[in-house]
């Protein structure tokens, strides 16, 4: 006998009938439909679960496929690459560094991307960070950026029907270079490029340069604005092993050449009209109200050109090796000193009974071996600047000034009689 509350929990019509067989009898029937219908809804709910956890994990293995490379298990994979130069930015030695606007280019094919594409199209392109999560990407990036790393300007990806991919970056890169400043102006730099796969190793991806040569190398005018000239340009695929890190590298290299006509003229020609200044002061006579005026004429060039060598020199990077640049400064800045030897030897054999005569003969003769000295060292540095190895061209212009400041002092000393009364 069945209780109003049983059939209250069932919500069965007619609970609070009273207790009769055809009552119960009723009572019992819907019971059993009503016991039936819920097992069936428990079997539906348990099918659609279980449904629902295959579907799920199907769908968790079709992703992990899609994320592995295309030769997964095999052979490694081939990408190929192109690196071009739109501009060069800047280039500073004292950092070693040098930014470039770059478009990079990675080329592949993957036939499970060709399912990316609409049905009766060629070709579709998405945006990099929509393709990340469809497909399987190389991610190949610039490894020798600086500390500022690559300002990314844009990124899109290129898929056609036949599963060839192409995506295409372009960035203002911030790139590590160790410049080669011994020939410093007449220098020549080989600014380079490395770009590889940011987590692929070598055994599972490898780089070749691309066929297409407009997909590398870089434009007419990247080099107008900076200063350089181009003269070649090389890429080439190396591969590293560090420790554990092993990688394909492809490397793009520009061949520059440096224009020396901005650094002639505004460093070498204010040098030179330095000299000149302090050579000018020899040509005051030998009496002493001209002796304030010698000695300010010189000592101002001198200062005025160690200030046009000091800025200089604070544009290139900390070296071991001497410079070409270096060189020249040092030749330039012995002349200036011996012309202010010569104006202290002049006031002091001036004072001389003995050696007034070598006064007068260097008041004289000063000014025309000052000046043709100057000539000699400054054009055969200038000419041979970038032609000679710097430790040659040191030696010989050490070599000429020691020779020729010897040979006139002893010819001097010969021809003035010094010391006789």
């Amino acid at each position: 006998m069945l209780c109003n509350n049983c059939l209250a929990l069932y919500d069965v019509p007619g609970s609070d009938l009273h207790e009769s067989d055809s009552d119960l009898s009723w009572s019992v029937l819907q019971l059993s439909r009503i016991g039936v219908h819920r097992q069936a809804s428990i079997h539906e709910h348990t099918g659609k679960a279980v449904e629902s956890s295959v579907q799920h994990a199907d769908l968790k293995g079709a992703k992990t496929h899609i994320f592995q490379r295309p030769g997964y298990g095999g052979p490694s994979d081939t990408v190929k690459f192109g690196l071009f130069c739109k501009s060069l930015v800047s280039m500073d030695m004292k950092t070693s560094t040098f930014v470039a606007d770059l478009v990079l280019t990675s080329i592949w094919s993957d036939n499970r991307a060709a399912s990316v594409v609409p049905h009766n199209h060629s070709h579709i392109t998405l945006p990099t960070a929509e393709a990340q999560q469809r497909m399987w990407l190389p991610d190949v990036v610039i490894t020798n950026q600086g500390i500022d790393g690559s300002n990314l300007i844009s990124s899109a990806i290129s898929i056609s029907s036949i599963g060839e991919v192409q995506q295409t970056d372009r960035l203002l890169a911030t790139v590590i270079h160790k410049f080669d400043v011994i020939q410093f102006p007449y220098d020549i730099q080989n600014l380079s490029v490395w770009a590889a796969s940011s987590f692929v190793m070598t055994d599972e991806l490898k780089l070749i340069p691309s066929e297409d040569l407009q997909l590398r190398g870089g434009s007419p005018g990247a080099f107008q604005l900076s200063g350089f000239s181009l003269t070649s340009q090389d890429t080439k695929v190396i591969e590293t092993i560090d420790g554990a890190l092993r990688k394909s590298r492809g490397i793009q290299v520009w061949n520059v050449v440096r224009k020396t006509e901005g650094y002639t003229n505004m460093v070498l020609i204010p040098e030179v009209f330095m000299l000149t200044l302090s050579i000018s002061a020899l040509l005051f006579q030998l009496e002493p109200r001209y002796t304030m005026p010698r000695m300010s004429v010189s000592l101002l060039a001198l200062v005025a050109f160690m200030t046009i060598a000091i800025r200089s020199s604070s544009c290139l990077p900390t070296r071991e090796s001497t410079a070409w640049i270096d060189i020249f400064d040092q030749t330039c800045i012995v002349l200036l000193l011996l012309v202010l030897l010569c104006h202290v030897l002049q006031e002091i054999m001036s004072h001389i009974d003995s050696c007034k005569g070598v006064a007068k003969a260097l008041n004289s003769q000063a000014p025309i071996f000052c000046t043709l000295l100057t000539l000699t060292m400054v054009s055969g540095l200038v000419f041979f600047g970038g032609k000679v190895p710097v430790p040659v061209t040191a030696a010989a212009s050490r070599c000429v000034l020691v020779s020729a400041v010897l040979i006139y002092s002893c010819s001097l000393a010969l021809t003035s009689n010094c010391g006789k009364p």
